[in-house]
């Protein structure tokens, strides 16, 4: 099923892009001296046309006669209910996560460095179950019981992991000496 949906993923890109288009053309054979032209727009002009879409990319806006490729403007879109709670949680953990560097990095000593250092790792890990139990909730509501499953059983791998059993059957080393 994954594949199937990155097959028309990638084709749907080679369409977008042009690719296809380009592939579907005749290539000479081995032995023709014929060889085909194409013509390429201007180095610069190109540049220029680029140059502005990344300028606007960042203003989210495009400037006048600067379009994408002949495609039609993409309403904007809004962000899903689920992202919008993720974003609140990593942006809360951002801003505590910028106040507990600046105070480990103002540390007199290093039992003060050492404690700031466990917050830090905590919030870490507390802000990534809470994000992955958003994952889960919003699983279960949409009835993939499945995916919901496997983001608690990796909540409850983070909160206890596994410790690894030593190996019991391997032999015991010689003495060679």
């Amino acid at each position: 099923m994954n594949r199937s949906k990155l097959l028309i993923t990638a084709l749907a890109l080679l369409v977008v892009t042009g690719q296809a288009s380009a592939a579907d053309k005749a290539t000479p054979q081995k032995g023709s001296a014929a060889k085909e032209e194409t013509s390429r727009p201007q180095a610069g002009s190109v540049l220029d046309v680029n140059q502005a879409e990344l300028d606007a990319s960042r203003t989210e806006a495009l400037p006048d006669g600067v379009g994408l490729a002949g495609l039609a403007p993409v309403p904007e879109r809004q962000e899903r209910p689920m992202m919008l709670e993720i974003r609140a949680v990593l942006e809360h953990a951002s801003e505590q996560s910028t106040q507990l560097q600046l105070q480990f990095e103002t540390a007199t000593n290093e039992t003060t460095a050492l404690g700031i250092q466990r917050e830090l790792e905590k919030l870490m890990q507390d802000s990534e179950i809470e994000v992955l139990q958003i994952q889960a909730r919003y699983a279960r509501a949409r009835g993939d019981n499945d995916m919901a499953d496997g983001i608690e059983a990796s909540i409850a791998n983070i909160l206890d992991p596994k410790v690894p059993v030593a190996r019991t059957d391997r032999p015991r080393p010689s003495d060679n000496n």
